[in-house]
């Protein structure tokens, strides 16, 4: 949550409606769910390498951009 603040602030908030809103709530969340953990995480827990994997106990590759094509492909990253 302090990374969604983050960028929030960076963008002034909220413009718009909220249909917009929403979806630019949901792109944030998508990507933070798939990027790879930082060093001092991936130093704790050096097995698991993003919160996709730490949550589904699988990846479909190794690299995080190809897991959201794949999980958005099978709408296992879309359900709301």
């Amino acid at each position: 949550m302090n990374q969604q603040d983050k960028n929030l602030y960076a963008q002034k908030y909220y413009h718009g409606t909220l249909e917009s809103a929403t979806r630019v709530a949901r792109g944030q969340a998508l990507i933070w769910n798939f990027h790879e953990y930082g060093a001092r995480s991936k130093r704790k827990n050096p097995d698991k390498h993003s919160a996709f994997e730490q949550g589904n106990g699988f990846v479909y590759h190794k690299e995080w951009l190809h897991n959201l094509y794949c999980a958005a492909s099978c709408s296992r990253a879309l359900t709301t």
